[in-house]
């Protein structure tokens, strides 16, 4: 009896079947179930890390708008001018009127650094004046510039003597300037 005519009983069959579609299952669970879980599962991933970020730009967005909101409330209070970017020429004239008669003086300007549309350019201001008096006369008078700013910080040692009111003094000043970025952006320091 030759083994390749041979017919298949029926319980042979019903296993051969059965043998098959464990075949196409296992093929199928292998090369169609698997990748799309996967693949659902990583969507979903990203689909929650997408999430994640659009929340934190709206946090952002509304916080610029805040921000935006608060400088036009300031701009109509009779302030001073949040001035548009780039302002340094004229920060510079400012400088050179409030020390006009100092001799000796060093003007410093930092990198500028912009959040949400407003600008910050630092500004430090080292300085040797006559006395007090002076000292007062020209923070009073950055104090009041027709920019928007900030005094940071400010220091005031005796060069000449131990007490302040007597003799010259050093004075040191950091004062950001605010101005609004126009379109087009922050391009140069």
């Amino acid at each position: 009896m030759n083994i390749l005519k041979r017919s298949f009983t029926r319980r042979e069959k019903i296993l051969l079947v059965v043998l098959a579609a464990v075949v196409l299952a296992g093929v199928y669970y292998v090369m169609v179930f698997e990748p799309v879980q996967s693949g659902v599962a990583q969507a979903k991933g990203e689909l929650a890390l997408i999430q994640v970020q659009l929340d934190s730009q709206r946090m952002l967005a509304d916080e610029r708008q805040k921000l935006l909101d608060e400088l036009e409330t300031l701009d109509g209070s009779g302030s001073a001018q949040l001035a548009a970017y780039d302002n340094q020429s004229e920060v510079i004239k400012l400088f050179g009127e409030l020390l006009y008669g100092i001799s000796d003086y060093t003007l410093s300007f930092a990198q500028l650094s912009e959040e949400s549309g407003l600008i910050r350019r630092p500004v430090t201001l080292a300085y040797t004046a006559d006395g007090y008096r002076d000292v007062s006369d020209v923070v009073g008078k950055l104090m009041d510039c027709p920019f928007r700013c900030d005094v940071e910080a400010f220091s005031v040692t005796p060069v000449t003597s131990g007490m302040l009111n007597e003799g010259k003094v050093s004075v040191r000043v950091d004062v950001v300037f605010y101005e609004i970025e126009q379109d087009g952006g922050v391009t140069a320091g």
